[in-house]
């Protein structure tokens, strides 16, 4: 029996005297104090067995029943409970209640209720102080209802944001009109691209990961010299995947099935699970399989849509909340792409026909591991991140001679990276604060070109090189008044360069040995800008460096080094909106100048190679607005206008107008000099480019939501390259996207079309190198509908 009734004192007691009467509880057991109780008083009490024995003290005085009852459970844990005029009982008192689990959220990336914060600028500065054009995009609004996709989506929803368009996984990225060339060489990138706090490459490709369960995505316009150091010159692109939550499990699905207007289906899956192993240690696992249908057909090999591309990838995450200020996370991740075959048709044959009789397909591989750790001492933030990327880019091109026998050239290209950086910071609500780091990177890139089946004479085919960067860097802020702020910084850099040529001609080698040699070099790159806070406005100014340093260059058979290059960049800009939140909109203009220009060119052997070109002058203007004009309804609007040209040509230049391939059969010229000169616009960049987007949610009924979400998207003209032989022009055509999802939590449904008007167009006008100069253009993917599915548990 769970209740042992103790029936103390006699029934027919006499009446309790007038007042309380006298008591005298021993010391002991609360079986035994309650024994005496009851009879001293008459009453009934019943005692739970757990208690029996508990230790109480003597109560002695004239006190009520209850009175007394109280002093016993409280030195013995019980509670009083009144079960009749003569009955009571004392019970266990209940346990409190556990204190929830404490957040698990990773401690930079934290924003205040309310407020956006600029996380890229590496301390955490509110939006309306930041002294710059930041752009951020929500994860959802990448993946909604049509799988997440890769970096084309980024592209898709700026302005400012180019690519060149050879495939997924070996394009290269471009923004506020910042370029350099079409091929990705020993040049470094324009674009610094971060998973986090990882550096993603140093000279390789876009890896184009796919954004499945990314919690943002930040774009700063370059350069970013002082906080990113080499290769932002354009800018940085910061993915933020989703962290692991040890607050409650979840998971998710995506799926959908896709058809291509003269394309074969395709089709996608992804899943997410999140599970929390303790409430401070969680797990997160991403998985993705994506096919694109081909659409490019070669009569010549009788194979229809030739051009499928197939990827898979994952990731994985573990996060340990090892304090209430400490917070580490160890991550991984891979990808591999397998492009059957190349992206580009032949101008002069019928549209989405390539009229080569080999295959040109291209492979990637991909993989990252970081451990990261953060944690505040004091009032002082830090972050500490350690990393290791590595990425494999094989890509075969048609390299027959007009009316010759059949030729490849298969290019792999493998890089590797050691990265580490180690920042402390303070940041102020009023933009004031500071932060300083220090970052070390050790990357290594090989290439390898062979010619199937071999021909006769071998340029230079396998070369090695390697940069290691030591860099201390720091940046500060200081509210001069409650509505003026100062920024200024500077990164001091040191660069040591390693090259070498493994098959390089010997009379080569022996003309001019010192090429194999390491070569080191220093860089300082300051920083200053000025915010001005307006009741509805803020105006910034800045000023900022970025520098790319050098490398070994293949030419035929020849090898040499070109030199670092470096921009001077000035910006001025305005952000305004309403408290509301109605509207908003930012403008910017900048001018850059460019010494030393690194870019490609297309060797004596039809090769691409790297030169120091000149000098140029970039002006961008760039525009957004956002405007609600309605509950439920969102209209955007962005424009970029750029004029870019190469101002003064240095010792390279002669490369650019000398170099032709045998695969061209015209001659040089002076004319083709001249056209070197007049064809000066920087390449890539187009002169203007607009987007529209119109977006809608509202609730049905009280179980379905609907959202609905549509764009257009027009890219003006830009050149391949520049020379005579590059001077093509591509871009001047318009994309466009619908997309209309049902919801009924925990589940959606959604239809995507993608290229609405089924436009052609001529995205890129690369495909082969060997035949540059003949008519190459690179179409958008025809109209695709996809029919996706979602479930969020």
């Amino acid at each position: 029996m769970r209740h042992l009734l103790l029936t103390a004192g006699l029934i027919g007691a006499a009446p309790a005297m007038a007042g309380e009467p006298r008591i005298a509880l021993p010391a002991g057991p609360l079986g035994q104090a309650v024994a005496v109780l009851g009879r001293q008083h008459g009453v009934s009490i019943a005692v739970d067995p757990a208690l029996w024995h508990r230790p109480v003290p003597a109560v002695i005085g004239r006190l009520s029943t209850r009175a007394a009852l109280d002093r016993l459970a409280q030195a013995s844990g019980a509670q009083v409970q009144r079960a009749g005029a003569t009955i009571w009982r004392l019970s266990p008192r209940p346990r409190p209640a556990p204190p929830p689990p404490r957040p698990f959220v990773p401690l930079p990336t934290e924003e205040p209720p309310g407020e956006i914060v600029v996380v890229a600028s590496k301390r955490a500065v509110p939006a309306r102080w930041f002294p710059g054009t930041a752009l951020r995009i929500d994860g959802g609004d990448l993946a909604f209802g049509g799988g997440a996709g890769g970096t084309e989506r980024i592209v898709s929803r700026t302005a400012s944001v180019g690519s060149t368009h050879l495939g997924q996984g070996r394009n290269k990225l471009f923004i506020r009109g910042i370029a350099d060339s079409s091929f990705t060489g020993p040049a470094q990138a324009i674009v610094g691209q971060y998973w986090g706090d990882l550096r993603l490459g140093y000279n390789g490709a876009d890896p184009s990961l796919q954004l499945y369960d990314v919690r943002a995505v930040e774009v700063l316009e370059g350069p970013q010299g002082t906080l990113y150091g080499s290769g932002a010159l354009g800018g940085i692109i910061r993915m933020v995947p989703a962290a692991p939550d040890a607050t409650r499990p979840g998971a998710s699905l995506t799926a959908g099935l896709s058809s291509t207007s003269d394309g074969e289906p395709g089709g996608d899956i992804a899943a997410m699970l999140n599970l929390p192993v303790t409430d401070s240690v969680a797990t997160r696992i991403v998985g993705y399989a994506r096919r694109e249908g081909g659409y490019i057909d070669k009569p010549l090999l009788g194979r229809d849509n030739a051009n499928r591309v197939a990827m898979a990838g994952g990731r994985a995450a573990i996060g340990w909340q090892v304090a209430p200020d400490w917070y580490v996370e160890a991550s991984g991740a891979g990808q591999s792409i397998d492009g059957r075959d190349s992206q580009y048709a032949d101008e002069a044959a019928p549209p989405l026909v390539n009229n080569r009789a080999l295959r040109e397909g291209y492979r990637t591989g991909f993989g990252l591991g970081q451990l990261a750790i953060t944690g505040r001492i004091g009032g002082v933030s830090l972050r500490s991140a350690t990393g290791i990327v590595r990425q494999s880019l094989t890509e075969r091109f048609d390299a027959t001679l007009p009316g010759g026998d059949p030729h490849l050239l298969v290019q792999r290209q493998t890089t590797r990276m050691l990265t580490s950086e180690t920042r402390l910071w303070q940041a102020g609500r009023d933009g004031s604060g500071w932060v300083a780091g220090l970052s070390l990177i050790d990357h290594r890139r090989d290439l390898d070109r062979r010619f199937v089946p071999p021909i006769g004479l071998t340029p230079t085919i396998r070369s090695g090189e390697s940069v290691t960067e030591a860099t201390l860097y720091g940046e500060g802020a200081v509210a001069l008044t409650p509505r003026l702020l100062a920024t200024a910084g500077g990164r001091l850099t040191q660069v040591e360069l390693r090259g070498r040529a493994d098959e390089a001609a010997p009379l080569a080698l022996r003309a001019a040995p010192e090429l194999t040699d390491t070569r080191t070099m220093r860089v300082a790159l300051p920083s200053a800008a000025l915010t001005w806070r307006l009741p509805a406005a803020t105006l910034y100014a800045r000023y900022q460096q970025g520098f790319r340093p050098g490398g070994l260059a293949i030419e035929g058979e020849t090898v040499r080094h070109f030199l670092s290059d470096r921009l001077y960049a000035l910006e001025a800009g305005a952000r305004l909106g309403d408290e509301a939140g109605r509207w908003s909109a930012q403008f910017a203009l900048s001018r850059s100048r460019w010494h030393g220009i690194q870019a490609n060119y297309l060797d004596p052997w039809g090769l691409p190679s790297t030169a120091n070109l000149g000098d140029g002058t970039i002006w961008s203007a760039t525009l957004g607005l956002r405007w609600r004009p309605a509950p439920g309804w969102q209209i955007d609007a962005a424009g970029a206008v750029n004029s870019s040209r190469v101002t003064a040509f240095g010792t390279g230049a002669a490369l650019f107008a000398s170099a032709r391939s045998p695969w061209v059969a015209e001659a040089l010229s002076q004319a083709a000099v001249s056209a070197l000169r007049l064809g000066g616009d920087i390449p890539n960049v187009a002169d203007g480019t607009a987007r529209l987007g119109v977006g809608y949610r509202a609730a049905l009924n009280d179980h379905w939501d609907i959202a609905v979400d549509g764009w257009a998207r027009y890219v003006g003209r830009s050149r391949l390259g520049i020379g005579p032989y590059l001077g093509e022009w591509q871009g001047d055509y318009v994309d466009s996207a619908a997309t209309v999802r049902m919801n009924r939590a925990p589940f959606g449904i959604s239809l995507a079309i993608d290229n609405l008007t089924d436009t052609r167009g001529n995205r890129f006008a690369l495909g082969t190198p060997f035949r540059v100069g003949m008519g190459q253009v690179t179409p958008l993917r025809p109209r695709t509908l996809r029919l996706g599915f979602d479930a969020r548990f």
